[in-house]
Formats: structure tokens, C-alpha cells, sequence
């Protein structure tokens, strides 16, 4: 790896380059003083801003994937950010943030204990993804591979179609940066989404019940056998799951704000998602149920469920549509969304069992931790069927 290429400064940046502008616009209706929302938000949005540019810029002709796209992108984008939000680079903010959270976990043995097991779990998979290089068939064959032909190429190639392209292209980035493909830089893209997905984890549980919740749950995520194999083996899992996760604190935000700034940001997060793995459509359909269910409670009018819909989905039009009309374009309607690899079409078939993942695939969580999932899924099953029963 050349570490004196002059733009490999800018591979952190990649992750937090919009953190000033998100910032700016979610505190400015007075209601998001969450610091770790806003910053997880940023880093997501900041790598699918990338990959989506990225994209755009791959589709032209010539050569545009180059070492300099990523920094100018860069600039741009935290230029912006600091014009509209001077206040955001300001040391002494900063510090007070830090000593207030300290000072407040020291007050709890607790809390120090979930944080430190969670931290010393992530710690354990930077390390990993930035010692070894890619492993498991589908970072080989897909999106390692598809990463190596949009690096050599600089530009986005007919081979790459399928799989949506926003690991690759973040990637891809690194080695730009890097001056040369090194993986284990490539693999710090998967080992950030897997603690941005441990913070989005704590973020919802608190969200939906309190502090405490949401560090148990993000402990329990960090000790998981499957959470830890996916993010070692820099599958595109977790990186949709960063995502999602946020766009569900946004939705439980939303059902009680009314604001379409978090409707918006939910929307945004959600093609950021689909930008990654079409997986993610699934929950695409599970927040327009949840659009038209809040407008039906709410009694909002047509006009008020219209807005809703345009800000969760217009985002994903824009986004994340483009790309799957490409791979329709290229291999055929039959393609547009991409087929699972033979081995899961092939995988036993749990049936209903499935619903309760921990007891269809118990050695993917432990046998500690399956307990301790069952319960949470059936008492998740219970809570949602009593709360949609009082809603209608």
C-alpha cells in the first residue's frame, strides 16, 4: 500500500464528509439533539452519496472513477456542510459532548460493563477485517471482484450488473485513495457498517423503550455468532442492515412527530439500503403499510398521506430505481432483481419455523443467546399484534 499517496487522507472522510449538512437540518426543527443519531445518519448517507455518484460517474464515457472523483466529491459535500453549519467544527463543543457522556456512564457500573463488551466485540472486528484480506464466496466472487473491475476499468463496466453496487463502489474508493488494491483497506467499509449497525442497534432499542434496552440489545448483537461472521467476511448484510435500522428509529420518530424531516430521512436511509442489497425492499413494503395504517389512525387526508409517501419512496425513485432498471436493461426483465446464489435456493426450507429465526438456525446465534432471541421474537410477535389491535 503506498502510504504517501497524497489522497489517502481523505479515506476517513468518506465515512463523515455530510455529518455538518445532516446535522444542520435535523437540529433546525429543534426536535433530533440525539449527537450518535446524527452522526450514524451522516456516515450511512455519506457512503451512499458516494456510491450513488460514483455510479452516475461510471455510466459516462471515459475514465472517471479516479483517485481525485472521491476527494472532490469530498470537499464539496464537507464545504457545503461547513458554510451552513459553521458552529458543527467547534473543539470546545465537542469536548463538553465527550465529558458529559463520560460522566454519565461512569455513574453506572452497568452501563460501563454492556459498553465495554460491546467495544472490546467491535474492536475485535476492526481488527479482523483490517488483518485479513477477503474472504467467504460471496466477497470473492461478487463484490471483491466486481470492486477489481471497477477500479481497473475507472469506469462502471457491463460485467458489473446484478448485486447493487454501493460496497463496491466504497471499495473501489479505498483503493483509488490507497494507489493500489490493497483488500484490508477495502475491508474497513464492512467493519464501519458493523459498528454503525451496533450504534443504530442501541439507538432503537432506547427509541422504543429506554437506554438501558438499547445497550442490551446492541450487547447482544455484538456477541452474536452470525452478526460476527457476516462482518468479517464483508458480506453486504450488515451494511443494509446499518441502514434499515436507523430508518426504523426515523419511523417510530415520525408515527409521533408528524415532521416530514423524519419521514424524509427515513425515505433516504431506505434507498441507501436498496442501494446496497435489494433485500432491503421488503421493508420498503412494511413502510407503506405503516404510511397508510398512520393515516388511517391519524386521520390524515389524502393530500397529508400523498406528502408522506412521496418523502419514504421518492428518495428510492431517485436513488436506488436506477440501478435495477440498468440490470434490466443489460440482462434482461428477467434480472432486474438480482437471484439469490444457488446455495440459498438450494437451503432447507424452515417453513413456518422461519418466523422465529433463532429456532430455524439456533447455531447462528448460540445456543447461549437463542433463548434469549425466542423470547424477544415472540414477544415482539405479541406486542405488535396487541398494538395493531388498539390501533384499529
Amino acid at each position: 500500500m503506498n502510504l504517501m499517496s497524497p489522497v489517502l487522507v481523505f479515506l476517513p472522510l468518506t465515512y463523515i464528509f455530510l455529518w455538518p449538512i445532516v446535522s444542520y437540518i435535523l437540529r433546525r426543527d429543534g426536535q433530533h439533539q440525539s449527537a450518535l443519531l446524527i452522526g450514524l445518519t451522516a456516515v450511512s448517507l455519506s457512503t451512499g452519496t458516494l456510491g450513488v455518484l460514483l455510479f452516475w460517474a461510471g455510466l459516462l464515457p471515459g475514465r472517471l472513477i479516479t483517485a481525485w472523483l472521491a476527494p472532490g466529491i469530498i470537499v464539496i459535500g464537507l464545504g457545503t456542510g461547513l458554510v451552513v453549519n459553521p458552529g458543527w467544527l467547534s473543539p470546545a463543543r465537542w469536548l463538553a459532548y465527550w465529558k458529559r457522556g463520560v460522566a454519565s456512564v461512569l455513574r453506572s457500573p452497568v452501563e460501563m460493563l454492556l459498553i465495554a463488551a460491546t467495544l472490546c466485540a467491535g474492536v475485535i472486528i476492526l481488527a479482523y477485517d483490517l488483518y485479513y484480506p477477503f474472504l467467504g464466496d460471496d466477497t470473492l466472487v461478487r463484490y471483491g471482484w466486481q470492486a477489481q473491475e471497477i477500479y481497473a476499468s475507472g469506469r462502471l463496466p457491463e460485467s458489473v450488473w446484478g448485486y447493487p453496487p454501493l460496497a463496491q463502489m466504497n471499495m473501489a474508493t479505498a483503493w483509488l485513495l490507497a494507489g493500489r488494491p490493497v483488500e484490508q483497506m477495502a475491508r474497513l467499509f464492512p467493519a464501519v457498517m458493523a459498528l454503525g449497525t451496533l450504534g443504530a442497534t442501541f439507538l432503537l432499542g432506547r427509541q422504543v423503550h429506554s437506554r438501558q434496552a438499547g445497550l442490551m440489545g446492541a450487547v447482544v448483537l455484538a456477541l452474536t455468532p452470525m452478526f460476527i461472521n457476516n462482518a468479517t467476511l464483508a458480506y453486504t448484510d450488515i451494511p443494509t442492515a446499518f441502514p434499515l435500522t436507523l430508518a426504523a428509529v426515523f419511523m417510530l420518530r415520525w408515527w409521533e412527530s408528524d415532521t416530514l424531516t423524519d419521514a424524509l430521512f427515513a425515505g433516504l436511509l431506505l434507498a441507501a439500503a436498496l442501494f446496497t442489497k435489494q433485500s432491503a425492499l421488503t421493508w420498503a413494503v412494511s413502510m407503506a403499510a405503516i404510511a397508510l395504517l398512520k393515516g388511517m389512525v391519524k386521520g390524515h387526508g389524502l393530500l397529508e398521506i400523498a406528502a408522506s409517501l412521496l418523502a419514504l419512496f421518492l428518495p428510492s425513485l431517485v436513488i436506488a430505481v436506477p440501478w435495477y432498471v440498468r440490470n434490466g436493461l443489460l440482462a434482461g426483465p428477467g434480472n432486474i432483481l438480482p437471484v439469490a446464489g444457488l446455495y440459498h435456493v438450494l437451503g432447507p426450507d424452515s417453513s413456518w419455523l422461519g418466523l422465529i429465526p433463532s429456532l430455524a438456525w439456533p447455531g447462528e446465534f448460540g445456543f447461549v443467546l437463542t433463548a434469549f432471541y425466542t423470547v424477544g421474537w415472540v414477544a415482539g410477535f405479541y406486542r405488535a399484534i396487541q398494538q395493531g389491535w388498539r390501533l384499529l
